[in-house]
């Protein structure tokens, strides 16, 4: 992988591979860098951003991981797992309202996402439970 790196540094692809394979060792810092250089390279696949983030939220890190949760559902909307542990990271920070707009979007492009409505029905601290429908 480090030949692969070598001869060809602006592919992301290499990138991607060190931090998998440095998280699968057990060395979560070296892959946020490692996922830091990837997404520098290929800011548009949703499933890399949301694994990085997932790393990152590991390390405390939620400025990144918010920021790369963000950019994988702006890049394909219909990524629910990004959207899905973006949801869950605004409401632990108490943005309610950003939380619940996140998951409403969702809806207006996956109407049949089951989690999301449940998560929807889910009373928030302050709040009434809204239905799935609902501004």
């Amino acid at each position: 992988v480090a030949t692969m790196v070598t001869r060809h540094p602006d592919d992301y692809r290499g990138y991607l591979h060190l931090a998998e394979m440095a998280r699968a060792r057990g060395r979560p810092a070296d892959a946020v860098t490692y996922y830091r250089a990837a997404i520098a390279r290929y800011p548009a696949e949703p499933e890399m951003l949301t694994d990085a983030a997932t790393i990152a939220l590991h390390l405390h890190d939620t400025t990144t991981a918010v920021s790369w949760l963000q950019a994988a559902v702006v890049g394909s909307p219909r990524a629910a797992r990004a959207r899905t542990r973006l949801y869950g990271v605004w409401r632990a920070q108490g943005k309610l309202a950003d939380a619940r707009r996140l998951l409403l979007d969702g809806l207006a492009q996956e109407p049949s996402q089951r989690t999301w409505s449940a998560l929807l029905t889910e009373p928030d601290a302050g709040h009434a439970p809204i239905a799935a429908g609902a501004p």
